[in-house]
């Protein structure tokens, strides 16, 4: 039998579960639109119909856009400083665990691209408030970091130590801002070599590269791995043979003149598994379009086609680019009857 009470208990459950979903909505919303229009271009209007909330809804949360950015950043921080906390902690000598909690993080930023491009980029161009809480934010990491290296290194100086966060903070903002989008966790080995390049000599420096390179390798495959894993099963050959009904080939595909559009689809996919979303230009370049036009008309006709899928991070930035589900399925086709 269900009291009232029961169902007054299951009501301010549901009621707060719908309420958490939103705002999570909200807070989804407000990166997508700031990563793509930058902060001035950002509005409520813009993130509550991204949210697909009402304006009430917003402003029941939150006073402005402004608060609603604090709270990005705060959602940002609760998600990642666990995971560089219990890398620090978890390893002995000081450089191990720089290396652990930098592949934490550098994994961490990897795995939410919009929502590092905003924290770390964007929001620099905030209200005061919002770069102030930034800072504040930037500030714990640093310490964290300075800490450490003070803690366990004799000889270190805190202006060393310092310049040694601030170096690794430059680059990697560095690699966000860049044409080319290449997985974050590719810096590791470089980072760890300018992190304990002022604390240890030579070999040490060298050696400490390369283990920040392995361990980079490593998490590639396994991510590589996991995303393998989780797609569906690769369709079969018989299922993919043009002359058993396959999966619909489009015509320019089809096309013994298309090699060009060929070529891309497999590059994507090639790309794809390794969890690398390529730009306009890095498509070109791979294959052999040396017309800026030519390779936005050709993305253009098969993102029409459903078989590639466009990220855009704003005017003036590069696209990054992707297969669709259906595009993936292509992708196998050219591969096995190509290859015969």
């Amino acid at each position: 039998m269900v009291t009232d009470g029961d169902a007054s208990q299951r009501a301010q459950f549901s009621g707060g579960q719908v309420a958490k979903v939103r705002g999570e909505r909200i807070l989804d919303a407000v990166v997508d639109v700031v990563c793509e229009r930058g902060v001035a271009g950002a509005s409520v209007g813009l993130v509550i119909t991204r949210a697909r909330v009402s304006r009430r809804t917003f402003y029941e949360r939150f006073d402005d856009l402004e608060e609603c950015l604090v709270a990005v950043l705060d959602d940002a921080l609760a998600r990642a400083v666990p995971l560089v906390v219990h890398a620090f902690v978890e390893e002995g000598p000081w450089q191990d665990g720089m290396r652990s909690a930098l592949a934490a993080m550098l994994e961490f930023f990897d795995s939410e691209p919009a929502l590092t491009r905003v924290c770390l980029v964007e929001l620099q161009a905030a209200t005061p408030l919002v770069r102030d809480h930034r800072e504040r934010i930037l500030e714990a990491f640093r310490t964290l970091v300075v800490a450490r290296i003070e803690s366990e290194v004799s000889h270190a100086s805190p202006l060393a130590a310092e310049g040694t966060h601030a170096s690794v903070v430059g680059i990697v903002n560095a690699r966000l801002i860049s044409p080319e989008q290449r997985p974050l966790i590719e810096l590791l080995g470089p980072l760890m070599g300018i992190i304990v390049g002022p604390f240890m000599d030579e070999a040490q420096v060298t050696r400490e590269i390369e283990l920040g390179h392995a361990l980079a390798r490593e998490l590639l495959v396994r991510r590589t791995r996991a995303e393998r894993s989780a797609r569906p099963p690769a369709p079969s050959r018989d299922r993919l043979d043009p002359e058993l009904a396959a999966v619909e080939i489009p015509a320019l595909l089809r096309n013994s003149k298309a090699e060009r559009a060929r070529l891309c689809v497999l590059y994507l996919a090639e790309q794809g598994a390794l969890g690398i979303t390529p730009s306009n230009r890095q498509i070109a370049t791979a294959v052999g379009i040396t017309h800026k036009g030519q390779v936005s008309r050709l993305l253009a006709r098969l993102e029409g086609y459903a078989i590639l899928s466009k990220a855009s991070h704003g005017v003036g930035r590069p696209n990054a680019w992707r297969l669709t589900p259906y595009g993936q399925e292509i992708a196998v086709h050219i591969e096995l009857h190509e290859s015969r």
